[in-house]
């Protein structure tokens, strides 16, 4: 059964059947409609004579091209056969459909590599290995100097993009430059499937876009003998007699280099040029050969990179892993005797013991709440809502929420807020988030009974900013500690704290433009000083200061 299928353009994947005697192919036909604004509305023709088709343009205004050619007459078609009709490209069969790589791009598509010797006729002409010799200036001056003064833009180029194709069209770009290229691509080996795949195809001419064939045989030799290779690519069309071939026929000018580092072949470079107007010459394949090698070393180096990115994403996933384990462990612990506390209580008809389990189950609910809220705090990166907002409203409400945590223990807490702190431009929630976090370090920090936390509020005239201060009579914060304190999964508490509530606080603080310290004395506690500024480039405007808007 013949068919097309789509492998480029606006219909990629479709699959167009001609078991019938005729199809046609273009925006307003029946089977074979595309919608492709390029293709006429009856663009082409397939048909089928004895046991073979034949592909006709039907006078479209872009052509119907075959492996590359436009054709002026019907073409008898065969197995593989690529045809590009506007800006689709189809791929015909006679027998089963083609099965598409999934590794296919659409540079995929523009590469056509000859394996049986059928279009292409290739002799090489010259080949250099490629090792690190091929680094070392030639010994002409003049060729010397353009050799290093590329391989040193190379180097300045390339030394900071950490992304492949960047990397290869940057190097790409640098070859078309100093030589002279009418088309060119890159290949690159795919670790996973052993196989080379397109990441750069590049063109002198816009309107030159078209299939490029090329010799196998060539790239087989650069990839297992690792050296590049100056060559003459003789482009026939077999399907045409003798005595009109010579039309066809196209004599192309070929460099193509490894790429390589430290003896592993990573890739190949391959450009071209009409030998008609240009050919090229050794020296202009030893620097070729070069650039191929010092790319090989640039991806080496970027993959290395993302290596060590890997690495320490996968460092920062097993710390955060086992930093919260065991605080999550001790919350379950928590959950599990409060939820038999209360099962005591139900089976011994004790309303009291079920209130006393109650009220653990309900601690370390608020935990879990907690937690969440600041792994969201910490994993998002988010632009503060700025409203005009009293920052004692938000004092306050802290406080109701952390009196039954602080009663629990023993613990008083103690208020000390300017009656005339204007409202400032901040986050509500956020800085709700903030001092919760701090308030309830500061609980954990006291001793049972005797301990006081003092929050007191003020304004700065002098700097216009708002400063909230969060004291405690604790024990303090050994020297060592001090300087790490905000750093994410950094805990003074064990296994009883996880190290994130004071690092959201630092990165709310900082979405603010504000400031968040600690001092702290042994044996005297210590004091987190928060300053907001009072003057934010932008901010929601409102009629009306505001306090917390949502419950926490």
């Amino acid at each position: 059964m013949a068919n097309v299928r789509i492998i480029q353009g606006p219909d990629k994947g479709k699959e167009i059947d001609i078991s019938e005697r005729e199809c046609f192919i273009g925006r307003d036909t029946d089977i074979g409609k595309l919608r492709d604004g390029a293709v006429s509305r009856k663009h082409a023709r397939i048909y089928r004579k004895g046991d073979s088709f034949f592909i006709e343009d039907l006078n479209s205004v872009n052509g119907t091209f075959v492996n590359g050619v436009r054709i002026a007459r019907p073409l008898k078609l065969k197995q593989g056969d690529q045809i590009r009709i506007g800006k689709s490209i189809m791929v015909f069969s006679e027998e089963e459909p083609i099965e598409i790589p999934l590794d296919e791009t659409e540079f995929g598509q523009l590469i056509d590599l000859d394996t049986e010797g059928s279009m292409v006729d290739s002799a090489i002409m010259s080949a250099i290995p490629s090792d690190k010799e091929v680094l070392i200036a030639p010994k002409e001056p003049h060729q010397a100097n353009k050799h290093l003064r590329v391989l040193y833009e190379l180097v300045s180029a390339t030394n900071s993009i950490f992304n492949i194709e960047q990397l290869m069209q940057k190097v790409m770009d640098l070859i078309f430059r100093e030589l002279r290229v009418d088309r060119g691509f890159i290949l690159l080996m795919n670790e996973k499937t052993k196989k080379l795949e397109p990441v750069v195809v590049k063109y002198r001419k816009s309107n030159q876009e078209q299939i490029i064939s090329t010799s196998n045989t060539i790239i087989e030799h650069v990839m297992t003998k690792r050296e590049g290779v100056l060559c003459t690519n003789a482009m026939t069309d077999q399907r045409f007699s003798k005595g009109e071939s010579i039309q066809g026929f196209k004599i192309s000018s070929v460099i193509c280099v490894p790429i390589i580092a430290h003896d592993k072949i990573l890739g190949i470079i391959h450009i071209d040029c009409s030998s008609a107007n240009f050919t090229y010459n050794e020296p202009q394949l030893y620097l070729l050969t070069a650039i191929g090698y010092q790319a090989g070393l640039a991806v080496q180096n970027v993959q290395l990179y993302h290596d060590s990115v890997k690495a320490e994403r996968l460092a920062a996933a097993g710390q955060t892993v086992a930093s919260l384990s065991h605080y999550i462990k001790n919350i379950l612990q928590g959950l599990q005797g409060g939820a038999d506390t209360v099962e005591l209580g139900l089976r011994s008809e004790n309303l009291k013991i079920s209130e006393t389990g109650w009220r653990i189950v309900n601690r370390n609910l608020d935990k879990i709440q907690n937690l969440m809220l600041n792994m969201l705090a910490l994993g998002k990166e988010r632009e503060p809502l700025l409203e005009m907002t009293q920052l004692n409203a938000i004092v306050s409400d802290v406080i109701d929420l952390t009196q039954k945590q602080a009663d629990d223990k023993g613990v008083m807490l103690l208020t000390d807020l300017d009656e005339n702190l204007p409202a400032i431009p901040v986050d509500a929630n956020g800085i709700h988030r903030v001092l919760l976090n701090i308030v309830n370090n500061a609980i954990d920090a006291v001793p049972e009974n005797t301990g006081a936390v003092t929050i007191s509020s003020s304004f700065d005239e002098k700097n216009q900013q708002a400063v909230i201060t969060v004291g405690d009579n604790g024990e303090g914060i050994a020297p060592n500690e001090i300087e790490n304190i905000f750093d994410m999964f950094h805990s003074t508490k064990g296994h009883g704290g996880t190290g994130l509530g004071l690092a959201v606080s630092k990165k709310i603080i900082e979405e603010h433009s504000g400031t968040i310290t600690v001092s702290s004395h042994h044996k005297q506690g210590s004091i987190f000083t928060i300053k907001l500024p009072a003057n934010q480039p932008k901010y929601n405007a409102s009629d009306q200061t505001s306090g917390i808007s949502e419950t926490h």
